[in-house]
Parts: C-alpha cells; sequence; structure tokens
C-alpha cells in the first residue's frame, strides 16, 4: 500500500510552476523590449527625471511625472494581460511593463522616495539603459523648487522707469519675468480677477496695471489671476498679448540697451525648461506632443484658448498684493497633463 505522505510530498514537488515575465526578463539582462520611437523617447525621459524628483522629494512633480508616464504607457501597453499559462512576446511585455507600474505606483503612494527612483530605473530598462539626444516634446531636465527662480522669487519692483532696462539677462524667460511687472506699472498692459472681469481682489491696482485715477484697466488685457485652492493664486495670461506688452516696455530704438524684442516661442520654451510654465501632452492616436501652454480661459467660463499658467510665487511677495503671502503658492511643480486629443 503506498505511503499517503510521500505521495503528497511527491505531488508537491512535481506542480508546474508558471515562471515569471519579470523574474525571465531580469535573468536574461533586462533587455529592451519596446522598439524606440518618438513616443518610448519621451517615456525615457520622463521616467529619467522621476529619480531626481523622488531624491529632491518633490511630491507634486513626482505625482505629474507619474501622470505622464500612465499617458505614455497606454500608448504603447493596451491590451490587458492574458491569462494563459503561455505568454506571447507581447503579453510578456505588457505583463512586465504592468508589474512595474504597479509597483512604482504603490511607491509613490507611500512616499518611498528610494522605491521611486529604484522602479523608475528599471521600468526604463524597457526602453534601453543608453544616453541619447532628448527631442523638443521631452519632459526637460528636472528642475528643484528652489532652483527654478534665483534667488528663491524675483526682487520688488516698484517704479516701471528704473526697471525699464534693468535686466540684462539673456534668458528670455528670465527677462520676461524680470520685466512683465514693470510692464504692468507703466500700463502697456493689466491683469484682472478670473471670475469677475474687475481689478483682481485684493491686489495693488497699479501693479496689476489699473490706472488708480480712473480705476479703470490701462492698456490691453494680458491674463488674469485666480484662486487655484491648495495651489495658491497663479496668473494665466494670453502669450502674444502679455509678450507685446513687455516689448512695448523695451521698444526704444535709439536706447543700444533695450535689447531685442521677446518672441512668444522662445518665452515659453524657457519658461518650460526652468520648471516655471504648466504643460499640456497631448495624446492623439499616432503618439504624443507637448504644447507648452494649457487649453483653459482668462474669464471662468469663458472661450478658451492655449494660454500661459505661471506661479505667482516668482515673484516677490508683495508685488502685487500687499502683506498677502496667502496668495503664494505652494512647491507643486505646475507641469498639467491631459489625455485630449486635438
Amino acid at each position: 500500500m503506498p505511503d499517503p505522505v510521500a505521495a503528497t510530498v511527491s505531488g508537491v514537488l512535481h506542480v508546474d510552476r508558471r515562471v515569471d515575465a519579470l523574474a525571465a526578463w531580469s535573468h536574461a539582462g533586462w533587455k529592451p523590449l519596446l522598439a524606440e520611437s518618438a513616443t518610448t523617447t519621451m517615456l525615457y525621459f520622463a521616467l529619467t527625471e522621476l529619480g531626481p524628483a523622488s531624491d529632491a522629494e518633490d511630491i507634486g512633480a513626482v505625482q505629474d511625472l507619474a501622470a505622464e508616464l500612465g499617458a505614455l504607457l497606454d500608448l504603447v501597453v493596451l491590451q490587458p494581460v492574458s491569462d494563459e499559462p503561455n505568454l506571447g512576446e507581447d503579453g510578456q511585455l505588457r505583463s512586465i511593463a504592468l508589474r512595474l507600474w504597479g509597483d512604482l505606483q504603490y511607491a509613490i503612494g507611500r512616499r518611498h522616495w528610494v522605491d521611486i527612483g529604484l522602479h523608475a530605473a528599471v521600468l526604463r530598462r524597457l526602453v534601453g539603459a543608453e544616453l541619447r539626444p532628448r527631442p523638443a516634446d521631452a519632459v526637460p531636465p528636472y528642475r528643484p523648487v528652489d532652483e527654478r527662480v534665483s534667488p528663491p522669487h524675483l526682487p520688488l519692483i516698484e517704479r516701471p522707469a528704473s526697471e525699464r532696462h534693468a535686466t540684462d539677462n539673456e534668458d528670455p524667460g528670465r527677462r520676461f519675468l524680470e520685466l512683465l511687472p514693470a510692464a504692468l506699472i507703466a500700463g502697456t498692459g493689466h491683469l484682472m480677477d478670473s471670475e469677475t472681469g474687475q481689478l483682481p481682489r485684493d491686489a495693488i491696482p497699479a501693479r496689476v496695471g489699473w490706472l488708480p485715477a480712473q480705476g479703470a484697466p490701462a492698456q490691453r488685457r494680458i491674463g488674469s489671476l485666480r484662486d487655484a485652492g491648495a495651489a495658491g493664486t497663479v496668473m494665466t495670461l494670453e502669450p502674444e498679448a502679455a509678450v507685446a506688452a513687455v516689448n512695448d516696455l523695451v521698444e526704444v530704438p535709439a536706447d543700444p540697451n533695450a535689447g531685442a524684442p521677446l518672441s512668444r516661442t522662445g518665452v515659453a520654451d524657457a519658461l518650460a525648461r526652468a520648471w516655471l510654465l504648466d504643460t499640456t501632452l497631448i495624446i492623439g492616436t499616432n503618439g504624443a506632443r507637448r504644447r507648452l501652454a494649457v487649453h483653459t480661459s482668462v474669464l471662468d467660463g469663458g472661450a478658451e484658448s492655449w494660454l500661459w499658467q505661471l506661479p505667482l510665487s516668482i515673484w516677490h511677495p508683495h508685488q502685487f498684493y500687499a502683506g498677502q503671502r496667502d496668495h503664494q503658492p505652494g512647491g507643486r511643480a505646475l507641469r498639467v497633463v491631459r489625455d485630449r486629443r486635438w
């Protein structure tokens, strides 16, 4: 009569076990599984910047990068994982990617900073570990919060004349940010409240382009100030109008110190590289592209267009509001990701 214990042990020893796709991939040396394309290159750089963002414990940047990663992964891992025992090559890729993506999301939710960086590094190996040129649509190199504006905010600007040509900074983004308050004070443009269309509540009229004597705005509207909840107050700008207002301030042909006019594309690119400008990731059937603006409105409920959105913490705490430090946004990196088709 057979020994029932021996039979049980023998049965356990001969149970077929499914080979874990992630373990098999690791054993094979983490070979790249995704073909190189514009989308996978964007994925590569988003994963590259996730490490420095987690090192800085910048949860805002980490969450924004994760949102971008999720949108990009959707383009290359679309089908659910098969339940069949024998996964094909595509099934193995999906199994590995979804497993790593789940581990990454768990680490982000728990704020396990070291694990976030490690999971991002492993996930990046799906695309490859070698360095490659960074395309214009890829996320720019991560910039810590305290390095986006140096010193922590721009100096207080109170008079347009003294600031007219005060900046000799060659960076178009920095130059635009330094000259914008002077342009508002000079009256080449004005800001309004996003809810009422009137003078922004509690703002210093002369510093947002409103003439105290007339109680009316000066010249063109360039944008608005709006309450963004936990992010504080943000400035929403109409790009062409805002750049024109600054260029009007510096257009003195006889003055050799006036500098060349700023361009909308040059300013937007510089602000995005500094991690100061909201951007939009546009997802289409053929891939993804980045727009250096957000699709929103200057006035709440008004017509939407592609606008710039900036945190008020760029400027001095009293630049637009007297003693209103609560108007200053927190340290969240403003990088908007939207899965929409245009």
